[in-house]
């Protein structure tokens, strides 16, 4: 991407009503528009314009063939297994995309830059000392120290944090694939590919139990 770049893509996410009847939108941003989204955006309350994005690029893929089977794989557990998420990336990575969220508990309270926030539990292998891989959330500077000095009740009950852990982690593992694979949409993406990617990774199942889902196994050979 060029220096001057005027617009990135992003893909639409909730949409939240305020009090007032003003709509705060999420939008998530890939991995590998990180540094020009800062260049376009650097302060917060900055003026945006939105538009769908059109795809007449020549050569961009958009019949989003594979519609259904990317709907079974998002409701699936696949990118809910740890075995997958090593194959996909290390905890590293994982921390450093959080870094590029919002602040799990968003609230009037959140300021500052945005760290990993840690979810011990001693069934995910915490310690003395020791934070867990893939065991982390995103969360502002105030939210943080709240979970340092008064424990993670002072931001939300425990059931929250055990859940946003598995869908922050679920969520990078979602976009970072995606991107490995190179295609922009997991519409786009034939089942064959991220079958493969999974014997490659010996992350197909085991004890007879695949963990795709079972769309993912049909027409293989039509489709080689």
């Amino acid at each position: 991407m060029s220096d001057d770049i005027s617009a990135i893509e992003g893909t639409r996410r909730t949409a939240k009503e305020m009090a007032d009847g003003t709509l705060r939108i999420s939008i998530d941003i890939e991995p590998r528009h990180k540094k020009e989204f800062h260049k376009l955006f650097p302060d917060i309350d900055m003026p945006v314009v939105i538009a769908p994005m059109k795809p007449v690029a020549e050569g961009l893929v958009t019949d989003r063939k594979y519609g259904q089977q990317a709907r079974e794989l998002r409701q699936s557990d696949f990118f809910r297994r740890p075995d997958v998420w090593r194959a996909v990336g290390t905890d590293d990575e994982f921390l450093d995309w959080l870094k590029t969220q919002d602040c799990a508990f968003k609230s009037r309270l959140c300021s500052g830059q945005i760290v990993p926030m840690h979810v011990r539990r001693v069934a995910n292998g915490a310690g003395m000392g020791i934070k867990p891989e893939y065991s982390a959330i995103p969360g502002c500077n105030i939210h943080h120290g709240m979970q340092h000095q008064h424990g993670e009740s002072a931001c939300a009950p425990r059931e929250e944090w055990d859940k946003k852990r598995i869908e922050y982690v679920q969520q990078w593992c979602w976009e970072a694939l995606k991107y490995q694979l190179s295609y922009d949409s997991w519409a786009n993406v034939p089942p064959w590919i991220l079958r493969d990617w999974a014997d490659e990774h010996d992350v197909s199942g085991s004890d007879g139990n695949l963990w795709l889902p079972l769309s993912y196994y049909e027409n293989y050979l039509e489709e080689k």
